[in-house]
């Protein structure tokens, strides 16, 4: 497994666009990143959550229980997308009321081969840098110290 902290705090991609500056609306992967890390997480963790993605529409992180997760990506199979799983499984390592946890991340990518996709800014953050399509991070806790042992 790789280290979801590592790779946010070292990021040092530059991303090179033809989209003039002012009109780039998603974030800086790192910032996201360390938005997900302090706010997201452990946010999702006590309400029950599974899944996180950037939504293009608001500019903004949505995030799925179970029951929207399942939503919509039985709404990506109506629709005939592919799903590929991102090939790293990634953790994050926090302290949640007082316990230890792991918060283990991973990727899927869905995608039509005949649609353009953008790319999500957190397909950077996991170093998918061509993964275009509708990037879905899933997410599960567990307590560090029984995931150290499986």
């Amino acid at each position: 497994m790789s280290d979801f902290k590592k790779a946010v705090v070292d990021f040092k991609t530059v991303i090179f666009t033809n989209q003039p500056r002012s009109e780039i609306t998603a974030p800086h992967p790192q910032h996201l990143g360390l938005h997900v890390m302090t706010q997201l997480i452990p946010k999702m963790e006590a309400t029950g959550d599974v899944a996180f993605a950037w939504h293009w529409k608001r500019n903004d992180v949505c995030v799925y229980n179970p029951a929207e997760y399942a939503e919509e990506t039985g709404m990506y199979n109506k629709k005939g997308l592919k799903m590929d799983k991102g090939d790293t499984t990634w953790f994050y390592d926090y302290t949640y009321k007082g316990n230890k946890r792991r918060c283990i991340l991973t990727t899927e990518i869905w995608y039509n081969n005949k649609e353009q996709f953008n790319i999500s800014p957190f397909a950077f953050l996991f170093r998918q840098y061509m993964a275009q399509g509708l990037h879905i991070t899933k997410v599960r806790f567990v307590d560090q110290e029984s995931d150290a042992q499986s």
